[in-house]
Protein backbone atom coordinates (compact mmCIF):
# COMPACT_ATOMS: atom_id res chain seq x y z
CA UNK A 1 0.00 0.00 0.00
CA UNK A 2 1.14 3.20 -1.09
CA UNK A 3 0.58 6.41 1.35
CA UNK A 4 1.44 10.09 0.20
CA UNK A 5 3.28 12.57 2.36
CA UNK A 6 4.80 16.42 2.03
CA UNK A 7 8.45 14.59 0.85
CA UNK A 8 8.23 11.14 -0.84
CA UNK A 9 5.51 8.41 -0.99
CA UNK A 10 4.76 6.16 1.49
CA UNK A 11 4.83 2.11 1.39
CA UNK A 12 3.66 0.06 4.34
CA UNK A 13 5.85 -3.03 4.94
CA UNK A 14 5.99 -6.41 7.59
CA UNK A 15 8.99 -6.67 9.66
CA UNK A 16 11.69 -7.00 7.81
CA UNK A 17 13.34 -9.84 10.25
CA UNK A 18 10.78 -12.25 10.85
CA UNK A 19 8.16 -10.79 8.07
CA UNK A 20 5.64 -10.87 11.00
CA UNK A 21 2.53 -7.71 10.64
CA UNK A 22 1.84 -8.13 14.17
CA UNK A 23 3.61 -4.61 15.57
CA UNK A 24 2.26 -2.59 18.13
CA UNK A 25 3.06 1.27 17.61
CA UNK A 26 6.35 2.31 19.20
CA UNK A 27 7.43 6.16 18.95
CA UNK A 28 6.78 9.38 16.34
CA UNK A 29 10.35 10.87 15.08
CA UNK A 30 10.49 13.67 12.51
CA UNK A 31 13.59 13.81 10.14
CA UNK A 32 16.30 15.04 12.11
CA UNK A 33 17.48 17.77 9.49
CA UNK A 34 13.52 18.99 8.87
CA UNK A 35 12.51 19.27 12.45
CA UNK A 36 10.12 22.24 11.59
CA UNK A 37 9.04 20.98 8.65
CA UNK A 38 7.02 18.03 6.87
CA UNK A 39 5.50 14.72 8.87
CA UNK A 40 6.57 13.12 11.61
CA UNK A 41 7.14 9.24 10.53
CA UNK A 42 6.27 5.81 12.82
CA UNK A 43 8.06 3.22 14.29
CA UNK A 44 6.57 0.25 15.16
CA UNK A 45 8.28 -2.53 17.45
CA UNK A 46 7.28 -6.64 16.16
CA UNK A 47 5.92 -7.97 18.80
CA UNK A 48 7.82 -11.81 17.53
CA UNK A 49 11.04 -10.59 16.94
CA UNK A 50 11.66 -7.18 18.78
CA UNK A 51 12.36 -5.49 16.03
CA UNK A 52 11.65 -1.80 15.90
CA UNK A 53 11.39 -0.26 12.08
CA UNK A 54 9.71 2.44 10.31
CA UNK A 55 6.09 1.90 8.82
CA UNK A 56 5.28 2.91 6.84
CA UNK A 57 8.54 3.89 5.12
CA UNK A 58 9.97 5.83 1.91
CA UNK A 59 9.83 4.07 -1.22
CA UNK A 60 13.37 3.20 -1.62
CA UNK A 61 13.32 4.42 -5.26
CA UNK A 62 13.21 7.66 -3.86
CA UNK A 63 15.27 6.82 -0.10
CA UNK A 64 18.78 8.58 -1.81
CA UNK A 65 17.16 11.73 -1.69
CA UNK A 66 17.11 12.02 2.03
CA UNK A 67 21.10 11.44 2.43
CA UNK A 68 21.33 15.25 0.11
CA UNK A 69 22.15 17.17 3.18
CA UNK A 70 25.43 18.99 3.83
CA UNK A 71 25.24 18.04 7.70
CA UNK A 72 25.00 14.08 7.30
CA UNK A 73 28.07 13.39 9.25
CA UNK A 74 29.37 9.70 7.57
CA UNK A 75 30.03 12.23 4.04
CA UNK A 76 31.49 15.02 5.55
CA UNK A 77 34.84 14.43 3.69
CA UNK A 78 33.28 14.85 0.48
CA UNK A 79 31.13 17.66 1.44
CA UNK A 80 34.34 19.88 2.75
CA UNK A 81 32.27 19.90 5.97
CA UNK A 82 34.34 22.01 8.38
CA UNK A 83 31.98 23.03 12.09
CA UNK A 84 32.26 21.56 15.27
CA UNK A 85 30.44 18.51 14.25
CA UNK A 86 32.20 17.59 11.75
CA UNK A 87 35.58 18.11 13.29
CA UNK A 88 34.78 15.80 16.21
CA UNK A 89 33.26 13.18 14.05
CA UNK A 90 36.51 12.98 11.93
CA UNK A 91 38.46 12.61 15.12
CA UNK A 92 36.47 9.71 16.52
CA UNK A 93 36.36 8.08 13.39
CA UNK A 94 39.97 8.02 12.96
CA UNK A 95 40.11 6.78 16.59
CA UNK A 96 37.50 4.05 15.95
CA UNK A 97 39.12 3.26 12.46
CA UNK A 98 42.69 2.30 14.52
CA UNK A 99 40.28 0.29 16.97
CA UNK A 100 38.27 -1.35 14.35
CA UNK A 101 41.93 -2.87 11.99
CA UNK A 102 43.05 -3.84 15.63
CA UNK A 103 39.73 -5.94 16.48
CA UNK A 104 39.63 -7.67 13.31
CA UNK A 105 43.59 -8.98 12.89
CA UNK A 106 42.78 -10.11 16.28
CA UNK A 107 40.16 -11.98 15.23
CA UNK A 108 41.23 -13.27 11.69
CA UNK A 109 44.65 -14.06 12.56
CA UNK A 110 46.09 -12.45 9.31
CA UNK A 111 45.96 -10.38 6.70
CA UNK A 112 44.25 -10.88 3.81
CA UNK A 113 40.98 -9.50 1.44
CA UNK A 114 38.54 -7.15 3.12
CA UNK A 115 35.38 -6.22 1.50
CA UNK A 116 33.48 -3.18 2.96
CA UNK A 117 29.88 -2.63 2.74
CA UNK A 118 28.82 1.05 2.60
CA UNK A 119 32.49 2.24 2.96
CA UNK A 120 30.75 5.85 2.51
CA UNK A 121 34.31 8.06 1.63
CA UNK A 122 36.70 5.38 2.70
CA UNK A 123 38.47 5.67 5.29
CA UNK A 124 38.43 2.48 7.23
CA UNK A 125 39.66 1.27 4.05
CA UNK A 126 42.36 3.23 3.75
CA UNK A 127 43.12 2.38 7.29
CA UNK A 128 42.83 -1.08 6.30
CA UNK A 129 44.97 -0.86 2.98
CA UNK A 130 48.13 0.91 4.86
CA UNK A 131 48.58 -1.81 6.75
CA UNK A 132 48.65 -4.55 4.39
CA UNK A 133 45.43 -5.67 3.76
CA UNK A 134 43.80 -6.46 -0.12
CA UNK A 135 40.43 -4.22 0.36
CA UNK A 136 37.37 -3.28 -1.64
CA UNK A 137 34.60 -0.96 -0.91
CA UNK A 138 31.22 -0.33 -1.95
CA UNK A 139 29.27 2.44 -1.87
CA UNK A 140 25.79 3.60 -3.31
CA UNK A 141 26.26 7.35 -2.69
CA UNK A 142 28.09 9.16 -5.86
CA UNK A 143 29.33 11.88 -4.12
CA UNK A 144 31.09 9.48 -1.39
CA UNK A 145 32.95 6.77 -3.53
CA UNK A 146 34.10 9.41 -5.91
CA UNK A 147 35.79 10.72 -3.13
CA UNK A 148 37.14 6.56 -2.05
CA UNK A 149 38.23 6.17 -5.78
CA UNK A 150 39.60 9.81 -6.10
CA UNK A 151 40.92 11.68 -3.07
CA UNK A 152 41.89 7.73 -1.64
CA UNK A 153 42.95 6.17 -5.01
CA UNK A 154 40.60 2.90 -3.36
CA UNK A 155 39.25 0.28 -5.33
CA UNK A 156 35.21 1.28 -4.62
CA UNK A 157 32.52 0.21 -6.80
CA UNK A 158 29.19 2.70 -6.49
CA UNK A 159 26.51 0.86 -6.41
CA UNK A 160 24.97 -2.05 -3.98
CA UNK A 161 25.93 -5.66 -3.35
CA UNK A 162 24.90 -6.59 -6.80
CA UNK A 163 27.26 -4.37 -8.54
CA UNK A 164 30.01 -6.39 -6.96
CA UNK A 165 31.49 -8.92 -9.84
CA UNK A 166 33.96 -10.79 -7.31
CA UNK A 167 33.03 -14.31 -7.86
CA UNK A 168 31.71 -16.74 -4.86
CA UNK A 169 34.09 -16.99 -1.34
CA UNK A 170 36.21 -14.47 -2.32
CA UNK A 171 37.10 -12.58 0.74
CA UNK A 172 38.03 -13.51 4.01
CA UNK A 173 36.37 -10.64 5.85
CA UNK A 174 33.64 -8.37 5.58
CA UNK A 175 32.42 -5.65 7.56
CA UNK A 176 29.40 -3.56 7.49
CA UNK A 177 29.51 -0.60 10.12
CA UNK A 178 26.51 0.87 10.34
CA UNK A 179 24.90 -0.28 7.47
CA UNK A 180 22.31 -2.84 7.61
CA UNK A 181 19.85 -0.35 9.80
CA UNK A 182 19.61 1.30 6.25
CA UNK A 183 18.69 -1.78 3.99
CA UNK A 184 15.39 -2.34 2.65
CA UNK A 185 15.87 -6.36 2.51
CA UNK A 186 18.44 -6.55 5.33
CA UNK A 187 17.70 -10.83 4.44
CA UNK A 188 19.14 -10.66 1.22
CA UNK A 189 22.38 -8.25 1.91
CA UNK A 190 23.22 -11.29 4.46
CA UNK A 191 22.87 -13.65 1.78
CA UNK A 192 24.75 -12.18 -0.74
CA UNK A 193 27.47 -11.64 2.02
CA UNK A 194 27.50 -15.01 2.86
CA UNK A 195 28.14 -15.94 -0.58
CA UNK A 196 30.91 -13.38 -1.39
CA UNK A 197 32.80 -14.87 2.45
CA UNK A 198 35.78 -17.74 2.17
CA UNK A 199 34.02 -20.86 4.52
CA UNK A 200 35.14 -19.57 7.89
CA UNK A 201 35.61 -16.02 6.94
CA UNK A 202 34.31 -13.17 9.33
CA UNK A 203 31.19 -11.40 9.13
CA UNK A 204 31.50 -8.26 11.34
CA UNK A 205 28.19 -6.06 11.39
CA UNK A 206 27.87 -3.06 13.56
CA UNK A 207 24.26 -1.27 14.22
CA UNK A 208 22.96 1.11 16.31
CA UNK A 209 21.41 -0.71 19.23
CA UNK A 210 18.04 0.00 20.02
CA UNK A 211 18.40 -1.80 23.46
CA UNK A 212 20.73 0.19 24.74
CA UNK A 213 21.07 2.38 27.82
CA UNK A 214 21.12 6.04 25.62
CA UNK A 215 17.90 4.93 23.63
CA UNK A 216 16.18 4.47 26.94
CA UNK A 217 17.49 8.07 27.63
CA UNK A 218 16.66 9.99 24.83
CA UNK A 219 13.72 8.75 23.03
CA UNK A 220 12.41 10.32 20.34
CA UNK A 221 15.87 12.48 20.14
CA UNK A 222 18.06 9.44 20.31
CA UNK A 223 20.27 10.58 17.05
CA UNK A 224 20.33 6.67 16.34
CA UNK A 225 16.60 6.54 14.99
CA UNK A 226 17.63 9.07 12.31
CA UNK A 227 14.23 8.70 10.55
CA UNK A 228 14.07 7.97 7.52
CA UNK A 229 17.28 6.91 6.63
CA UNK A 230 17.55 3.94 9.41
CA UNK A 231 14.46 1.88 8.33
CA UNK A 232 15.12 -0.65 11.32
CA UNK A 233 17.02 -0.70 14.81
CA UNK A 234 18.10 -3.83 16.06
CA UNK A 235 17.85 -5.25 19.68
CA UNK A 236 20.48 -8.01 20.22
CA UNK A 237 17.39 -10.58 19.89
CA UNK A 238 16.41 -9.61 16.74
CA UNK A 239 20.00 -9.41 15.11
CA UNK A 240 20.78 -12.73 16.36
CA UNK A 241 17.90 -14.12 15.40
CA UNK A 242 18.48 -13.15 11.67
CA UNK A 243 22.05 -13.84 11.68
CA UNK A 244 21.24 -17.56 12.93
CA UNK A 245 18.70 -17.59 9.80
CA UNK A 246 21.43 -17.79 7.76
CA UNK A 247 23.83 -20.61 9.14
CA UNK A 248 26.33 -18.02 11.00
CA UNK A 249 27.94 -18.71 14.07
CA UNK A 250 28.33 -15.45 16.31
CA UNK A 251 31.81 -15.25 17.62
CA UNK A 252 31.66 -12.07 19.69
CA UNK A 253 29.66 -9.19 20.66
CA UNK A 254 31.97 -6.13 21.42
CA UNK A 255 31.34 -2.17 21.73
CA UNK A 256 32.08 0.49 19.72
CA UNK A 257 33.72 2.49 22.39
CA UNK A 258 33.25 6.08 20.88
CA UNK A 259 30.03 5.81 19.88
CA UNK A 260 28.60 6.06 22.81
CA UNK A 261 29.80 9.60 23.37
CA UNK A 262 28.90 10.94 20.13
CA UNK A 263 25.51 9.68 19.83
CA UNK A 264 25.20 11.28 23.74
CA UNK A 265 26.47 13.95 22.36
CA UNK A 266 24.31 14.15 19.21
CA UNK A 267 20.93 13.20 20.72
CA UNK A 268 21.47 16.38 23.38
CA UNK A 269 22.10 18.84 20.70
CA UNK A 270 19.20 17.40 18.48
CA UNK A 271 17.03 17.18 22.14
CA UNK A 272 17.77 21.17 22.73
CA UNK A 273 17.42 22.14 19.25
CA UNK A 274 14.36 20.43 19.29
CA UNK A 275 13.27 22.82 22.86
CA UNK A 276 14.73 25.71 21.69
CA UNK A 277 16.83 25.44 25.02
CA UNK A 278 18.38 28.62 26.33
CA UNK A 279 22.32 28.71 26.25
CA UNK A 280 22.42 27.94 29.85
CA UNK A 281 19.91 24.52 29.11
CA UNK A 282 22.08 23.93 26.17
CA UNK A 283 25.04 23.54 28.90
CA UNK A 284 22.96 21.28 30.72
CA UNK A 285 22.10 19.02 28.40
CA UNK A 286 25.96 18.77 26.92
CA UNK A 287 27.08 17.96 30.61
CA UNK A 288 24.34 15.47 31.53
CA UNK A 289 25.51 14.01 27.65
CA UNK A 290 28.96 13.25 29.33
CA UNK A 291 27.60 11.46 31.90
CA UNK A 292 25.09 9.56 29.53
CA UNK A 293 27.90 8.58 26.97
CA UNK A 294 30.22 7.26 29.87
CA UNK A 295 27.39 5.49 31.25
CA UNK A 296 26.77 4.18 27.82
CA UNK A 297 30.52 3.46 27.20
CA UNK A 298 30.85 1.35 30.30
CA UNK A 299 27.85 -0.39 29.83
CA UNK A 300 29.32 -1.48 26.16
CA UNK A 301 32.75 -2.56 28.02
CA UNK A 302 31.21 -4.89 30.84
CA UNK A 303 28.19 -6.70 28.71
CA UNK A 304 29.74 -9.54 28.02
CA UNK A 305 26.06 -11.40 26.98
CA UNK A 306 24.37 -10.67 23.54
CA UNK A 307 21.14 -11.16 25.72
CA UNK A 308 21.47 -8.76 28.13
CA UNK A 309 23.70 -6.07 25.74
CA UNK A 310 23.08 -2.50 26.56
CA UNK A 311 26.02 -0.84 24.63
CA UNK A 312 25.58 2.13 22.58
CA UNK A 313 26.39 -0.01 19.16
CA UNK A 314 25.39 -3.89 18.79
CA UNK A 315 29.17 -4.55 17.06
CA UNK A 316 29.17 -8.69 16.53
CA UNK A 317 31.36 -10.43 14.95
CA UNK A 318 30.20 -14.15 12.83
CA UNK A 319 32.10 -16.99 11.27
CA UNK A 320 30.39 -18.15 8.06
Amino acid sequence: MIETSSSAPLVRTTCPVCHDTDAAPFLTVPDRFKLQAGEPYHLVRCRKCSLIYLNPRPDESVSGRFYEHEAYTPFVSAAGEAGATARLYTHLRTLNNHWKRRLIEKYSGRKGRLLDIGCGTGEFLHEMQAAGWQVRGVERDARAAAYAVEALRLPVIRGDLDALPSPDESFDVITAWHVIEHLYEPHRAIVRMRDLLKKGGLLIIAVPNAASLDARVYGQNWIAYDTPRHVQHFTPRALRMMMEMHGFEKRSIRSLHLDALFNALMSAQLGAQRSGSSTAGKLLRLVQAGGVGLAALLAGVLSADMRNYVGSTLLTIWRK
